[in-house]
């Protein structure tokens, strides 16, 4: 097995995810409100961005799977963050809701390239401890936003919405394509050779499989506790009496919780069996989100936000792992994607109540 280059490459992975997840669940939370505001659209048109974006980061996951074996990861993860840089600057100019839709497919398109390409880099180079490097690997995704937010805010605050994405938009651009350039699969001999190729199921094996049915069902239900409230936390919470500034916190607290979960999760996976942990979200989750409508105290908020964010921390954590051991890693990002697209539908559905 190589190893030369392993830890280089989840650091660069790892960084680059870093990035993105602190736009997919911290930044859109927090321009949220403004475009309520900016446009008069209703909560279900800002949320249907959320479901733009992640349909689109489903349906080219699996596009992103086949380039990253092509090309490699590293040109793969670099042209997400092109791309993610470019959705920024299209939100930043937008006159109407439809450009901002438009921008979301960008950054959708985005995610596809950066987050299932850098999840198989990782657990290619960490096959003994698939799920410690997937707990580090999310913990990154999932925590990010939660120290990034104040930044972002301080940003808008300070510069105004336009210039504000424009400088978040260099951020992203210079810091991901640095971090890219660590990001790799191993290759054979250790050198520039040929991409490592591992065994696994085929698409239409996977999909046949009961376990890809259930886990694909899994994802949908968590999805709605999970990320299809990031772009509601804000506007809900003013509904139940709450001020924006507290949303933001509050928003805080779910990913926080959402990053931490992970790498306590993570390496308890290289040991147990991750259908066990999949009976938790269901339960924190769903009672959580029942709770969260009647509550009018900030602290109990913050609690129900937590669990909220444990859901989806711990399914992004255990469902990687699950996969690889199932279905190994030989189509894994395609797999993974279609996994995903089940956030499509259940985000959708929220949207509508």
């Amino acid at each position: 097995m190589v190893t030369t280059g392993r830890k280089q490459a989840l650091i660069g992975a790892s960084a680059v995810v870093w990035v993105y997840g602190s736009l997919i669940f911290g930044l859109l939370g927090i321009l949220s409100p403004i475009w309520l505001e900016m446009f008069q659209i209703t909560k279900a048109s800002v949320g249907l961005l959320m479901t733009i974006a992640l349909f689109s980061m489903g349906a080219f996951n699996y596009k992103a799977g086949r380039l990253a074996d092509e090309r490699g990861t590293r040109f793969t993860i670099s042209i997400g963050m092109v791309l993610a840089a470019a959705a920024l600057v299209g939100f930043s100019l937008a006159s109407n809701v439809y450009m901002l839709y438009g921008s979301g497919i960008i950054l959708g398109i985005s995610g596809s390239l950066v987050y299932g390409p850098g999840l198989t880099c990782v657990q290619k180079w960490w096959p003994e401890k698939s799920g410690l490097v997937s707990g580090v690997y999310n913990l990154c995704f999932g925590l990010s936003a939660a120290l990034m937010i104040p930044l972002y805010r301080f940003f808008l605050g300070g510069s105004g919405y336009r210039a504000a994405l424009w400088i978040i938009s260099g951020i992203v651009l210079a810091f991901g394509l640095a971090a890219s350039i660590f990001a790799d699969s191993p290759k054979r001999g250790g050198g520039l050779g040929e991409t490592v190729k591992l065994p696994g199921y085929t698409v239409g094996q996977a999909t046949a499989d009961r376990s890809f049915k259930m886990l694909w069902l899994i994802w949908g239900l968590a999805g709605t506790a999970g990320i299809g409230l990031v772009m509601h936390i804000i506007p809900l919470m003013e509904v139940n009496g709450f001020t924006a500034e507290q949303g933001s916190k509050l928003l805080i607290f779910f990913n926080v919780f959402n990053g931490v979960i992970r790498i306590v999760v993570g390496p308890m996976l290289d040991k147990a069996d991750g259908r066990l942990f999949m009976c938790i979200p269901f339960l924190l989750g769903g009672t959580a989100c029942c709770m969260l409508t009647l509550i009018r105290s900030f602290a109990l908020a913050a609690l129900c936000l937590c669990l909220i964010g444990m859901t989806t921390g711990i399914v992004f954590t255990v469902t990687p792992v699950m996969l690889r051991k199932y279905f190994g890693l030989r189509n894994f990002g395609a797999i993974f994607g279609l996994i995903f697209t089940s956030y499509c539908f259940s985000q959708r559905c929220s949207d509508r109540f």
